[in-house]
């Protein structure tokens, strides 16, 4: 009898759901779901920079301490920092505005992106010069953090976008 309620245990156990070292079904609605979620954030990242507000800018930033930006070798290791450069930089724009053309975002997982975008620039100082006449190329790793997706790493580029092989 003893041997017999042994091995309904045993196999009772081995009935039991195991979690799984696979990863899990990610269909394409879904893929395309978070693709789309993630274009608005990056578009949400420009209405921050057009409200030339810093801390409108800085939303789209985590605020976790694993924030790193970097912008034509200058590395902002945190939020402050890259408050304060955007925020200086921001008092002597009239406006900022433009457009991603083309934007590309890899779905990483249901809680992960990467979007690298070309953002067409109408930027103008206070002088009435225009700034970012080459535009910016801009890629940010977005990751999905107590239901919102926010910019954990991020990489500025200046110049227009050149496709080799085209």
């Amino acid at each position: 009898m003893r041997s017999i309620v042994l091995g309904l245990a045993l196999l009772t156990l081995a009935c039991q759901p195991q979690e799984s070292s696979e990863p899990q079904e990610f269909t394409e609605a879904q893929r395309a779901q978070v693709e789309q979620e993630v274009m608005d954030a990056a578009n949400a990242f420009v209405a921050g920079l057009s409200s030339l507000d810093g801390d409108e800018f800085i939303a789209s930033f985590t605020d976790a301490g694993d924030l790193v930006y970097v912008d034509g070798g200058r590395i902002y290791p945190d939020r402050d920092a890259l408050r304060n450069a955007a925020a200086g930089f921001m008092s002597r724009q009239e406006r900022i505005g433009g457009m991603w053309d083309p934007a590309h975002v890899v779905v990483l997982g249901p809680d992960g992106a990467a979007f690298t975008g070309v953002f067409h620039a109408d930027v103008v100082d206070t002088a009435g010069v225009a700034q970012w006449t080459t535009g910016k190329i801009w890629t940010f790793v977005y990751e999905r953090r107590d239901g919102a997706w926010t910019i954990v790493q991020a990489h500025e580029s200046n110049g227009r976008a050149e496709t080799e092989g085209s």
